[in-house]
């Protein structure tokens, strides 16, 4: 059972090397090779440490991570940090839950998926606000999307979204894929307690997900038709 929980913070500690160099002086291979091997030490250590954090956006947002959730029973999740030629699933949170252990040969499963990823367009088109002297409350943005299927059938999802919200994302709906930081680290928390990863007792899968942006830009997640299954 992971102990970690989810949400944003700091970087622990500053990434210092051990030789600086001035404009025009020469710089010693050995000396070179010390900064490098520095910086890897600090990236190893980092890792080492905080092995369950995904950074949607290091480059434009190093205090942003997200960590998998509190688990029990028999759910179990793995990160991906990037895309991989050939891999099985590109979504960056994968979450399986093997609740039949009878039936050992069969496909009983709860898979979900999830994807945080940054809209760099929409960052750039915020950030040239902002030089504009216009208002932006938030100049990272992220897409969010999911999937989600029991014993391979798949769910579905659907988004809704207030009717103030038109005015700033247009006719309903593309808000999912310009999320403020503050409305993924809202929603993603209810995601995990819809499908009750914290249960010992029983596995759950929804037929549809609904997910809907409020006036205050929070999000409320709901399921439709989730079924409870006891763990055999």
């Amino acid at each position: 059972m992971f102990s970690v929980v989810f949400f944003s913070g700091q970087i622990a500690a500053e990434t210092n090397v051990p030789n600086e160099f001035a404009s025009g002086s020469p710089a010693k291979a050995e000396e070179v090779n010390q900064n490098f091997a520095g910086l890897a030490a600090a990236i190893d250590d980092h890792w080492t440490r905080y092995p369950h954090r995904y950074y949607p956006d290091w480059r434009y947002d190093p205090t942003f991570y997200l960590e998998l959730p509190v688990m029990s029973g028999r759910w179990a999740g793995r990160l991906l940090n990037g895309r991989l030629f050939g891999a099985t699933s590109s979504r960056n949170f994968n979450f399986i839950n093997r609740y039949d252990s009878v039936n050992e040969g069969d496909i009983k499963r709860i898979w979900l998926g999830l994807s945080i990823v940054p809209s760099h367009d929409a960052s750039a088109s915020q950030a040239s606000k902002k030089l504009a002297g216009m208002e932006v409350t938030d100049v990272n943005l992220y897409s969010f999307s999911m999937s989600h299927h029991k014993d391979g059938s798949f769910k579905g999802q659907t988004y809704t979204q207030d009717p103030s919200m038109d005015s700033v994302y247009g006719d309903c709906c593309s808000w999912q894929t310009y999320m403020a930081r503050a409305m993924v680290e809202d929603m993603l928390p209810k995601i995990f307690k819809l499908f009750k990863m914290e249960s010992s007792e029983v596995a759950v899968s929804c037929e549809t997900i609904q997910f809907h942006l409020n006036a205050d830009y929070s999000v409320t997640v709901t399921g439709l038709n989730c079924l409870d299954t006891p763990y055999s």
